[in-house]
């Protein structure tokens, strides 16, 4: 358990870090909660969140993801005077990364996805939200990163940190897609357009 609350002593540190915020901005524990801290920040730290299909996936103290050829590298949200921009990374093995298309995609539990970006092909689904990629190299591998600004259905909540889901869809040439997903923090809330299905 003391290393959980270190975990996550790290995780609120990080992101005042980011944000020029307090620790009680961002502190994400509802504390009026009955259950011991103990509990809450276990609770925060290891309750499964639910992909599109209703599948629980493991949040395990918001440890980046891999996939066969993948490693997520950063899945985070930047909020600064209540103007939100999303940063993504993954890395992979060679220099050549031959790439046809990166999708990241919030989840929204019991929902369609939310779009965020589909990058390589130059292609997005909303005008509006700006994407800006660039892939580069570090030693044997490749780094893909990319940052959206201007994203749609966000809600800043500067006294309540969420977790949310991301999917990344990783689509190879020549290759079957690989789909990880990851777990993230943030202090903003993510809904979907198309609003909740029943």
């Amino acid at each position: 358990m003391v290393k959980k609350i270190i975990m996550l002593g790290i995780l609120v540190l990080s992101m005042c870090a980011c944000s020029n915020s307090t620790i009680e901005e961002v502190y994400p524990i509802n504390r009026a909660k009955g259950d011991s801290i103990e509990e809450q920040v276990d609770d925060f730290l290891n309750t499964p969140l639910l992909n599109e299909k209703g599948e629980k996936i493991a949040v395990n103290n918001f440890d980046m993801q891999r996939s066969k050829n993948y490693k997520i590298l950063e899945c985070g949200v930047i909020v600064n005077n209540n103007v939100v921009q999303f940063i993504f990374a993954f890395s992979g093995k060679g220099t050549d990364p031959k790439i046809e298309y990166v999708k990241v995609e919030s989840v929204v539990p019991g929902d369609t996805l939310t779009f965020i970006d589909e990058s390589i092909k130059g292609k997005n689904l909303d005008p509006n939200v700006l994407v800006d990629t660039a892939i580069g190299i570090a030693q044997d591998e490749f780094i893909w990163a990319g940052k959206v600004d201007n994203m749609p259905n966000i809600i800043v909540t500067p006294d309540y940190m969420s977790k949310n889901l991301f999917k990344f869809t990783i689509k190879p040439v020549g290759k079957p897609e690989e789909i990880i997903y990851q777990p993230t923090a943030a202090r903003v809330l993510i809904f979907s357009k198309h609003g909740n299905k029943k």
